[in-house]
């Protein structure tokens, strides 16, 4: 899971190392070593070792050719529409290259994630992987601004809880399976921005 903070293009932002990241799941492909948060990342693909999509471009003209009649299956990364200029077209970086450790994660139960205010309608997705870190390990890089917080979420935002949720396999010639591996093996989120992670925290 890649977060970029810079105001760079997520290309740009991976070149110089400005990305933070989040290895969550012991058995992916990424490079970082250990599960946990990363900054000073940048990133790769992995997708060669997995029978992805070489670049956006491929995966959004699959989802294209695939889309049900009469559906509206636009491809998207995160919150974000897949064809947008924001990602470099003829790449499809998803996984962590290298980085350095910052702090580990705690996963959370599904149970702890209703209760700490979660809507499980914000995704169609059938699984949901959920976990916390300490938010000071960005905000100590100066990648946090204050925000109005409501005094009911203080809890979770002083956590940082992000919550993952999407089909948990990748499949290349399944429509509902277009994903390009970072959430990965879940829709990527690599597009979230300041704003999205301090609402979202």
């Amino acid at each position: 899971m890649l977060f970029n903070f810079s105001g760079l293009d997520f290309t740009t932002a991976s070149n110089l190392g400005r990305l933070f990241g989040v290895r969550f799941a012991p058995t992916n492909d990424s490079f970082a070593p250990n599960i946990g948060l990363y900054g000073n990342v940048k990133a790769t693909s992995v997708t060669n070792i997995n029978s992805g999509f070489d670049s956006l471009l491929a995966y959004n003209e699959h989802v294209a050719n695939y889309c049900p009649p009469g559906q509206n299956c636009g491809a998207s990364l995160g919150d974000l529409p897949a064809n947008t200029p924001y990602f470099n077209q003829n790449q499809s970086l998803n996984a962590i290259a290298s980085g350095e450790f910052l702090t580990g994660i705690t996963y959370v139960s599904y149970s702890e994630l209703l209760a700490s205010g979660y809507n499980p309608n914000w995704s169609s997705g059938a699984h949901t992987i959920a976990f916390k870190f300490d938010k000071s390990a960005i905000c100590d890089r100066g990648e946090c601004k204050a925000v109005p917080e409501p005094t009911s979420a203080i809890g979770i935002l002083g956590l940082g809880v992000l919550a993952i949720a999407s089909g948990w396999k990748r499949k290349q010639n399944s429509t509902s399976d277009i994903s390009s591996n970072a959430l990965t093996q879940t829709n990527p989120v690599s597009g979230l921005d300041r704003r999205q992670l301090c609402d979202r925290s």
